[in-house]
């Protein structure tokens, strides 16, 4: 392309492209030309850190990329970034989500305790032991990529406004017991007995071993002024504890 030399000594620029992206990063491609006498002088103000000169919202990531031609003009091709959108988005601009899957496995002790009473009124018999638990579950991930000032930690975010869930696998007793899948993990502890049976559980099951948010991975990079940051929050799983106790009383016909 031929271009006209109206005595400028400064940066031409000749180009620009943008582009806009979901996460809310924007970028914009310049072609500037100069006189080759000039470009050992101009290059310096199209450096890493620097802003694009004609549009200063954009911060150039990497060197410009300079080639000397034949015709005493010298092209400089280089890049600037710029984040528009924080982690909420707006009303018309949401940040796309995706919805994933992960599967965790944890243990859970378990302290049973046994009472048996007998009528007429006898001394109760009373039997304590612990049992271990292995747990698998799948549960509910969310994937948002954004743009966030190079200072924010990405401790300081909010949780993602969808609710993570999760299904039961397995599990798994330490004597090799496999819970029925068309039980809940309680009705494995109501046995069928002659007498009456109370069952107590402190807490629940689902109580027991409720995930907790939070991030379970972040990828970050940075565009001058602003990162792009990809995270992935999840359910939390980490060693339960739950008590059941069982009173069995026997009564004479």
């Amino acid at each position: 392309m031929a271009h006209t030399y109206y005595g400028n000594d400064g940066l031409i620029l000749t180009s620009i492209t943008k582009e806009n992206f979901d996460s809310g990063l924007s970028r914009v491609d310049c072609i500037y030309k100069c006189r080759t006498t000039k470009a050992d002088d101009l290059e310096p103000d199209l450096v890493a850190g620097f802003r694009i000169p004609d549009r200063p919202d954009y911060i150039i990531r990497e060197n410009a990329k300079r080639k000397d031609d034949t015709d005493g003009f010298t092209t400089f091709n280089v890049s600037g970034f710029y984040g528009t959108l924080q982690i909420s988005g707006n009303g018309t601009t949401p940040i796309p989500s995706v919805l994933g899957a992960a599967t965790n496995t944890f243990k859970m002790a378990v302290n049973l305790f046994q009472s048996t009473t007998f009528a007429p009124p006898t001394p109760s018999t009373n039997l304590s032991f612990n049992i271990s638990y292995s747990i698998k579950v799948l549960s509910d991930t969310i994937t948002k990529k954004f743009t966030l000032p190079t200072t924010t930690s990405v401790t300081t975010l909010p949780l993602p406004d969808e609710p993570l869930t999760y299904r039961v696998l397995r599990v798994t007793s330490d004597q090799g017991f496999a819970y029925d899948q068309n039980l809940t993990f309680e009705q494995n502890f109501v046995a069928t007995y002659d007498g009456f049976q109370q069952t107590i559980f402190e807490p629940s099951f689902n109580d027991a071993i409720a995930g907790q948010s939070g991030i379970i991975n972040v990828n970050r990079t940075n565009f001058g002024n602003v990162d792009e940051v990809t995270v992935t929050w999840g359910l939390e799983f980490s060693e339960a504890q739950m008590s059941v106790r069982q009173y069995f009383y026997y009564f004479n016909a």
